[in-house]
């Protein structure tokens, strides 16, 4: 497991998708359940897991329609079925990461968007983030410093294009130890 990445993107139908057409829409990178991303943490963070152990977090990126849940009772075999055979997708996009991840697998924890809306109280099950939570207005501790959503999601794509995750977790704790001098020194 120590020649694995941190994050992958798994077109489950190509980049370009199957050329169908859903709704009007054009299938394609973002078309329904075409975009799943894997991430194992532990290659960042070794402590999330016991030695010789790790974590693996798939999800479908935005494209996972809330239409199919909506009025399911998540107590009802109809929820826990769909909730398994929505999975099929992302154990996929595992497995062509990990081949015969099923021969390894402790622990399988699957969520929907009835389960981020009730737990991560998030409006019809959305997933990813929620800048308007903590970023309302832009502000943050540095006085002179305004954060905007699309220019934090340009920044970070071209902060992954030119280092790795690694360097930017170092450049991140070299930051976060010059806020707290900073702080501190008021």
């Amino acid at each position: 497991m120590s020649d694995l990445e941190p994050h992958y993107t798994v077109m489950d139908r190509s980049l370009a998708g199957d050329g169908s057409l859903t709704n009007g829409v054009l299938d394609g990178p973002c078309g329904e359940l075409n975009m799943l991303a894997v991430s194992n943490p532990c290659i960042i963070d070794k402590t999330l897991a016991p030695e010789g152990y790790i974590v693996v977090h798939a999800y479908r990126a935005g494209n996972e329609p809330f239409g199919v849940w909506e009025g399911l009772d998540r107590r009802s075999n109809e929820y826990k079925l769909l909730k398994e055979e929505r999975a099929n997708a992302l154990w996929q996009a595992v497995e062509s990461i990990i081949p015969y991840v099923w021969d390894q697998v402790v622990l399988e924890m699957i969520g929907s968007p009835i389960t981020h809306e009730r737990f991560l109280q998030r409006p019809s099950g959305t997933y990813g983030s929620a800048t308007e939570d903590y970023l309302k207005d832009g502000s943050t501790p540095f006085a002179t410093f305004v954060l905007w959503y699309a220019v934090a999601i340009s920044g970070a794509s071209a902060a992954n294009a030119l280092f790795g995750v690694l360097q930017q977790w170092r450049c991140l704790d070299k930051i976060e130890r010059s806020a707290k001098l900073s702080r501190n020194q008021r």
